[in-house]
């Protein structure tokens, strides 16, 4: 008889970076673009620092973003409105075709071959990691942390509920949500592999942390993501059958 599965991690990032390829400055040159560049519009502060953090937790193997999303958006479709930011959205479809090319599908195509090389059969549960902006349009969001999925994927659902009720435990102080500051099912890369169906056995959970944790003080904010690899390493098993919790994931280089 074989064992239980062994589900297998893998940590993203996004918007880990607002560093711009140079041959693309002069379209990123403006006042106004390199404001934007160093706030959230540009990246997500914290976000690689999380992604790290997490990864190095649960012993994982971690993929992140090269570029800013102000040049592309790694977490948008082709096609989607928000795909490239406005900065960029004008070039000539040609320069476009080239970003996409050069930056967007090798991105997106080195997380879906690390998912389908995973062995048949193999659990795999995949964590984006973002951070977002304390207030939106002059809104202040009343949540801390965000987990999001897909309420219609039973295993999604069951995870993300087991692992906010441990992390609370943990972390009391703070309010976290299902599916805020955004919905789990929105356009993003989750979503994306979802319909594509990478593997039978994939889950994936976009990890939303608010900034302001980061900002104000660092210290604080690697505790918060200590606290959600410690509280996901807790849950006694994952809901899909058989399959063993993520602390039996084999260290691999991240």
């Amino acid at each position: 008889m074989t064992g239980p599965a062994v589900v297998k991690i893998l940590v993203t990032c996004e918007h880990a970076t607002n560093r711009v390829p140079p041959e693309f400055f002069r379209w990123l040159d403006s006042p106004g673009a390199r404001a934007d560049l160093r706030s959230h519009r540009g990246y997500d502060p914290g976000a690689d620092e999380a992604s790290r953090e997490l990864a190095g937790r649960l012993k994982c193997h971690r993929i992140v973003g090269q570029q800013s999303r102000l040049l592309i958006d790694l977490n948008r479709s082709l096609g989607h409105q928000e795909l490239f930011s406005k900065y960029t959205v004008g070039l000539d479809p040609a320069i476009k075709e080239r970003v996409v090319a050069d930056y967007y599908e090798p991105y997106r195509q080195q997380v879906r071959q690390w998912i389908v090389d995973q062995p048949k059969g193999c659990p795999v549960l995949h964590l984006s990691v973002h951070t977002f902006t304390p207030r939106y349009r002059g809104k202040h969001r009343q949540v801390d942390v965000g987990l999001l999925y897909d309420p219609k994927r039973e295993a999604e659902r069951q995870l993300c509920q087991d692992w906010a009720r441990r992390f609370r435990r943990q972390q009391r102080q703070l309010c976290v949500r299902m599916n805020q500051p955004y919905r789990g099912i929105d356009d993003g890369f989750t979503t994306c592999l979802r319909q594509l169906d990478s593997s039978p056995q994939y889950a994936g959970v976009e990890i939303e942390i608010n900034h302001r944790f980061f900002k104000n003080n660092a210290s604080r904010f690697l505790s918060i993501v200590r606290s959600l690899a410690d509280s996901l390493r807790a849950i006694p098993s994952m809901p899909w059958a058989g399959a063993t919790p993520p602390v039996a994931v084999s260290t691999q280089p991240h």
